[in-house]
């Protein structure tokens, strides 16, 4: 079935005497390919549709560039980024392929979705991303994505990863982590996209780590503990993860103030290819789930100051300023809140902080940390 064009119909003499350069995805013919014309121009081919009472085949076309071609074929690019080009044109081919008719588009957004592929449909199954993360709120778009938004976006999965490889594998770093371990979590970032803001990260090439178990292990052990966790949090199945794994979920979770509203993962850590989308309330769920294990073994508590005298060797801080004259408070963190850290001592900023405080060495371990809202521009 071919869907309907509003678009005035275009002259196809462009795409008659085509001949095909590379055939990128072959399924009883070729559905994926570039061609080059007789203008000498390279253009890329998508197979949207078919109608066999008219032998036509509907094809979404748009120049391209080797390039391009090399980071489709490498997973850096996705079908979809191919497509959403400036020239977009939509040809119906007889089965001989030669053109009966072509239109131009505005853009990729005139097609209508069950006939132009996914945002992230990458050419081949194994170049989908280790872990894709895409938060959503109103405004994001680009040129117009906060750094704090990109900051969260790269630095929330890491920070999750982290912990539940920590799990997998049972090495808790002190202090900076080991080089092979940082890389495990410290992923390759590969792709970004602007629907809303996402960035995909693929796994780290094996020769760059060091992990006790082999980081397809690692990795397949950390999609199970993933799913069973998100299984408890979006489904309310399945038994309450562990602490470090809360911890970690909550890490995925959006903000519960600010532009970002809602969440969402993919890739192969996640079963079946799914899209996981989390929201605010996922995350006050974890946040409660937390506060009442945390109370059980450290005191829970959420305090604000200003960062005095940081420590960037043993990653901790001395907090000053604190509401009601209370007394300075030492602070220490991860890895994973060292910018966030970093930028917060240079600006001088006030701060909210949140952690689980060791009465007998009066060290609060900060688990989310945040400028205040009053001095947030």
């Amino acid at each position: 079935m071919l869907w309907p064009i509003i678009s005035n119909p275009i002259s196809p003499q462009p795409f008659e005497a085509l001949h095909i350069a590379e055939v990128l995805y072959e399924f009883d013919g070729p559905k994926i390919f570039t061609t080059v014309g007789c203008d000498s121009l390279l253009r890329f081919w998508y197979e949207s549709a078919e109608d066999r009472e008219e032998k036509l085949i509907r094809y979404l076309v748009t120049p391209t560039s080797p390039s391009l071609i090399q980071q489709l074929k490498a997973g850096h690019k996705t079908v979809h980024d191919l497509l959403k080009q400036s020239w977009l044109w939509v040809v119906d081919m007889h089965y001989d392929m030669s053109p009966a008719m072509a239109w131009s588009l505005e853009s990729l957004d005139d097609v209508p979705l069950q006939f132009k592929p996914e945002p992230h449909a990458t050419l081949c199954p194994e170049h989908m991303p280790l872990l894709s993360y895409r938060l959503i709120g109103p405004g994001l778009r680009e040129g117009a994505v906060p750094a704090s938004v990109i900051a969260r976006a790269v630095n929330s999965p890491a920070s999750a990863l982290k912990k539940i490889l920590e799990v997998v594998t049972q090495s808790v770093s002190q202090g900076r982590p080991e080089e092979s371990f940082r890389k495990s979590y410290d992923l390759p970032a590969t792709r970004f996209a602007y629907n809303s803001f996402e960035v995909s990260f693929s796994s780290p090439s094996s020769d760059q780590l060091d992990l006790q178990t082999s980081p397809i292990d690692a990795y397949a052990q950390s999609a199970r503990v993933l799913e069973s966790g998100l299984n408890w949090l979006v489904e309310r199945s399945g038994n309450e993860p562990e602490i470090s794994i809360l911890e970690a979920l909550r890490d995925l979770t959006p903000p519960t103030h600010g532009q970002v509203e809602s969440a969402e993962i993919r890739g192969q850590l996640i079963k079946n290819s799914q899209v996981i989308r989390l929201n605010r309330n996922h995350r006050k769920f974890i946040s409660e789930t937390l506060a009442r294990h945390l109370t059980q073994k450290h005191q829970l508590m959420k305090t604000s100051g200003q960062i005095r005298e940081l420590d960037k060797d043993n990653l901790t801080f001395i907090l000053r300023g604190r509401p009601n004259h209370e007394t300075e408070l030492k602070c220490a963190f991860s890895d994973s809140l060292y910018d966030d850290v970093v930028e917060c001592f240079a600006s001088e900023v006030t701060i909210n902080v949140t952690g689980r405080l060791k009465p007998t060495k009066s060290v609060l371990e900060i688990s989310d940390i945040e400028a205040s809202p009053d001095d947030q521009p």
